[in-house]
């Protein structure tokens, strides 16, 4: 086991209910505390996960989106202050000055700052109503000294990513993504797609499907190649894992495959 400092992290999955954003709301918040009681100080949900992500167009998505000082981003805060914890979710952003929707995430510290993101590399489901994110990758070092960034979902396939990750040598990559089913572990993509970064990914999925589209599940914490946690493909669940401050040398376990 690795000495010096680790971050205890987790990834939520959840499926979340079409347009049930306060059910939604409700149930997130449970999967929360529960990660919260296992120690983890950086807690990862996944994209949309407020509202779910199949939106045939702007006016089918426009009533679950929210502005920055919406309720969602006001009761994570809140409970990132009061748990002690750093909490990263996904949300359907409407920008009140623009118009614009965006895929977003932000990351709320337990000094009560939140900052966000807007998805860059979009998915064609996002295309439908989503402008293209117009923000940087944001940065921030956890307290054990850890730097820790934030990607959505395609953002991995995103060379531009990659050498976000490289050139800022981030430990921690917070990872909410909304992957589909494409019939085998996507584990081994997501770590070639690591290669040479030196990064952890916590990576909190949904499952289930909406409409024909099926996600994967099999939300993970992945150091390089290797495994730190995982679930199952299917069900709400809490994967937790402590990320040292060094990568995790990879060693070849036949449970990865």
């Amino acid at each position: 086991m690795s000495s010096g400092p680790r971050l205890l992290a987790a990834a939520i999955q959840y499926r979340p209910l079409w347009g049930k954003v306060d059910h939604n709301r409700t149930r997130l918040l449970f999967l929360v505390h529960s990660a919260a009681k296992l120690g983890a100080e950086l807690i990862v949900l996944p994209e949309m996960c407020t509202s779910g992500y199949i939106f045939a167009d702007r006016e089918s998505v426009l009533s679950h989106c929210e502005p920055r000082s919406g309720p969602s981003v006001q009761l994570f805060q809140r409970e990132a202050v009061r748990l002690g914890v750093t909490l990263c979710f996904g949300w359907p952003e409407r920008d009140p000055e623009t118009d614009l929707l965006y895929n977003s995430a932000a990351v709320c510290f337990p000094d009560g700052k939140t900052i966000f993101y807007r998805k860059r590399l979009l998915y064609e489901a996002d295309e439908t109503w989503s402008a293209p994110g117009d923000t940087p990758y944001p940065e921030w070092t956890s307290q054990q000294g850890l730097k820790c960034t934030l990607g959505i979902c395609m953002d991995l396939n995103d060379d531009g990513f990659i050498q976000h990750l490289k050139e800022k040598e981030c430990r921690v990559v917070a990872f909410p993504t909304n992957w589909i089913d494409q019939g085998f572990k996507v584990w081994n993509y997501w770590a070639w797609r690591l290669d040479g970064t030196g990064s952890c990914l916590v990576a909190a999925n949904r499952y289930g499907t909406e409409e024909t589209t099926r996600f994967s599940g099999d939300s993970a914490i992945l150091d390089g190649r290797t495994l730190l946690g995982w679930t199952e493909a299917t069900g709400d669940n809490v994967v937790a894992a402590y990320i040292p401050l060094e990568p995790t040398p990879f060693q070849p376990d036949e449970d990865q495959d």
